[in-house]
């Protein structure tokens, strides 16, 4: 299975807003074929197409696709509240395993 990751979603989310890959990845500040393929691996790896594309807009018109949206939405706010509860003193506290193969 491939990997979904939250920046595939973070596109997709400014595509669905914004209605364009051009105007998303204006909005997400990198270049339109970053977007475009951010938005391919991310039907690659969910096995559907998402967007309808036409000349200059894209179209999320499919079930799936709307629901994903939702949900994506969910993911990426979950994730920033996540994010923002982490402190440095916290990251201290986490025991780590030492690297592969290394003895401490």
């Amino acid at each position: 299975m491939t990997r979904i990751t939250l920046r595939q979603l973070e596109y997709f989310r400014a595509i669905a807003v914004t209605g364009s890959l051009s105007a998303a990845a204006e909005d997400r500040h990198v270049s339109r074929s970053t977007i475009a393929s951010a938005l391919d691996d991310l039907e690659r790896g969910l096995g559907a197409q998402l967007c309808v594309r036409y000349k200059s807009l894209v179209a999320i018109a499919r079930p799936r696709a709307r629901r994903l949206n939702a949900k994506a939405r969910e993911l990426i706010r979950i994730a920033i509240e996540e994010i923002d509860h982490i402190s440095p003193q916290s990251l201290d506290a986490v025991e780590t395993d030492p690297a592969p193969g290394r003895v401490d």
